[in-house]
């Protein structure tokens, strides 16, 4: 989920310049979209760790949704993960 997220979120991000028909709200939908089929293609135990740590953001960061602390969990583990 570490390598393949910021991958898709640079290339979405580039395409995004130069097709009219992709904005922002249709690319963050995208990467919301692959971020929670990351998840689900999870084990039971991965998941539920991800899922903790997902209710914590969201209990301590005011107005942080279910997409924003998955995104957000998927952009950081890859410095927390050691790079893996």
């Amino acid at each position: 989920m570490t390598c393949q997220y910021q991958m898709l979120k640079r290339i979405l991000t580039f395409c995004k310049q130069y097709n009219a028909d992709l904005n922002g709200a249709v690319v963050n939908g995208m990467i919301a979209d692959a971020c929670q089929e990351a998840l689900d293609d999870m084990d039971y135990k991965q998941q539920m760790v991800i899922k903790a740590h997902k209710a914590s953001l969201q209990k301590n960061i005011h107005n942080m949704g279910d997409k924003g602390a998955l995104e957000l969990l998927a952009a950081i583990s890859f410095y927390v993960g050691g790079g893996r």
